[in-house]
C-alpha cells in the first residue's frame, strides 16, 4: 500500500456529523462506496455532498439470466425449502449426520452444466 494512503476501520451505522469530520480530518476529496441498496449510507453521502466530495456508487452488476435472487432472509429460506422440497418439519428432526448421497436440487445448476468462461 502506498506510504500516503490510510486504511480506515470501523462499523457504522454513522451520522452525517460523524461522517463530515472524517471526510475532513482526512480530506477526503473522492468517496467510492457500494450500492448496499440501504439507508446505512445515507450519512456519508448527505456529508459528501454538503462538502463537495465527489461520489463513485459501485453498483451490483445484474444477476445472470434464470437465476433467481431473494430480497430477505425469510424469502431465501423459503426459496431452499421450495426447491429443496425440504419441509419445516424435516428440519426440526433432521439427522444432523451428513447425507451418503447427494441430492438434485430442482432450479439449480449443476456443476457439469455450468457455463464454461
Amino acid at each position: 500500500m502506498p506510504p500516503s494512503w490510510s486504511v480506515l476501520l470501523g462499523r457504522g451505522p454513522y451520522t452525517r456529523d460523524d461522517e463530515r469530520k472524517l471526510l475532513l480530518d482526512n480530506r477526503i476529496d473522492t468517496l467510492v462506496t457500494k450500492d448496499s441498496g440501504g439507508s446505512f449510507t445515507r450519512g456519508k453521502l448527505d456529508a459528501a455532498d454538503e462538502l463537495g466530495v465527489r461520489v463513485i456508487v459501485v453498483r451490483r452488476p445484474a444477476a445472470p439470466r434464470g437465476v433467481a435472487t431473494v430480497d430477505s432472509v425469510t424469502t431465501a429460506r423459503d426459496w431452499v425449502l421450495r426447491v429443496s422440497e425440504v419441509r419445516p418439519a424435516d428440519l426440526r428432526n433432521a439427522d444432523r449426520r451428513p447425507s451418503s448421497s447427494p441430492r438434485a436440487v430442482p432450479g439449480a445448476i449443476a456443476p457439469s452444466a455450468a457455463p464454461r468462461a
